[in-house]
């Protein structure tokens, strides 16, 4: 699990969603509870319209310390035979400062492809 450090005293941190590749893809985002299952963000979307795939989490920034984000997605490439890969690239911010990106990339299988990715916030000392 890829951990994201963060100022806990600075703006709100968000997350930017980025799909490259002849892909369509789902997406669904939750952020749970510092050691709990519990869910307290929600956010759902996809690479098919012009609205951006940036998300801003809840609360103060120092809230999100100990959180796990979890971002799911579901893709299947639209033309496999002349576009044979994918990234998905999440970038988080604090304000407008780039804090760290965790990218996934891979080969088109011609089928619908799932991906998974855990983050969990930390809070620098």
């Amino acid at each position: 699990m890829k951990e994201i450090k963060f100022d806990p005293n600075g703006p709100a941190i968000s997350v930017h969603l980025e799909f490259t590749g002849l892909i369509a893809a789902v997406y669904a985002i939750n952020l749970s509870e510092k050691n709990s299952n519990r869910i307290v963000f929600k956010a759902k979307g996809n690479n098919q319209n012009s609205e951006d795939d940036k998300w801003e989490l809840p609360g103060t920034s120092k809230s999100n310390d100990q959180r796990i984000l979890m971002v799911s997605a579901e893709f299947y490439g639209l033309d496999p035979v002349n576009f044979k890969k994918y990234k998905i690239v999440l970038s988080f911010y604090q304000g407008n400062q780039l804090l760290d990106k965790v990218t996934e990339e891979g080969e088109i299988t011609g089928k619908t492809q799932s991906s998974l990715i855990f983050i969990k916030f930390v809070a620098a000392t």
